[in-house]
């Protein structure tokens, strides 16, 4: 047993312990045991949540999108929808979030509300380059090509 479980029996805090175990599973191949620890480990920080300031609405923006995004990945969209809910209203209107927006009602069969993000418009200023989210959620959404203001692409495009 790695010390990170020993470690959960005693932890005043399960939140940290939680997400290395989670990063862990992931790692080495056991996405829903993941899905499972980032859910737990954001629902302890929404617990543990002692204010709304800037370091608690950072640790809960990073930790609701690795919880968001391990519970889609194996298609959890109820308790996906639920870390959702409970972030901030700011933190789910900017950045990389506007994404999950999308992804969101898609994976919960609501293909129109999704593609509705794409019309709205939307700017991702934390997104890396090169990243081929934005082109892969297109993909899912219209046989449409990527708009050019979407497209962050660092190698060409396939043939």
């Amino acid at each position: 047993m790695p010390s990170w479980e020993r470690a959960l029996e005693l932890a005043p805090s399960l939140r940290p312990l939680l997400r290395c175990l989670a990063v862990v599973d992931q790692e080495d191949g056991y996405p829903e045991r993941a899905a499972d620890r980032y859910a737990e480990a954001f629902d302890d920080l929404c617990h543990e949540r002692r204010d709304n300031g800037a370091s608690w609405t950072a640790v809960t923006a990073a930790l609701g999108r690795e919880a968001i995004d391990g519970l889609l990945a194996v298609r959890r969209t109820a308790k996906a929808r639920s870390v959702w809910d409970r972030l901030h209203p700011a933190t789910r209107a900017r950045g990389r979030f506007r994404l999950t927006e999308a992804w969101m009602p898609l994976a919960e069969g609501r293909l129109e509300e999704a593609q509705d993000v794409f019309r709205a418009g939307f700017e991702i200023a934390d997104l890396r380059e090169g990243a081929e989210t934005i082109g892969r959620l297109r993909a899912r959404l219209t046989d449409e090509p990527l708009p050019a203001h979407y497209a962050f692409r660092t190698r060409p495009t396939e043939s």
